[in-house]
């Protein structure tokens, strides 16, 4: 899918992208940014725990373009690697 960016936000709001930004803090705690992030980091461990689909698969579905830098966000998040935690919820890697 294509990337939502602040502006589209906004832009359906019809508010500008300042004003977006202050009301989603506001009302999640978080930047749109942050709030996509742990969203797409929550999707993929799901998709860790019940699919067998491969660590990069799971990646380029929850919208990262890179593995690397997936696996990097997802230990910032989790304090573990996707391939350890997928280990820790009996799946095999």
């Amino acid at each position: 899918g294509k990337d939502i960016s602040l502006n589209d936000i906004a832009g359906a709001a019809n508010i500008s992208a300042t004003e977006c930004q202050r009301c989603f803090r506001a009302y999640v705690q978080c930047s749109p940014y942050q709030y996509l992030m742990r969203y797409r980091l929550d999707r993929s461990a799901v998709m860790l725990r019940d699919s067998d689909e491969t660590v990069t698969e799971i990646a380029m579905n929850v919208g990262f373009n890179s593995t690397s830098y997936f696996i990097k966000k997802f230990q910032q998040a989790n304090e573990i690697s996707p391939h350890k935690y997928r280990k820790s919820m009996g799946q095999s890697v």
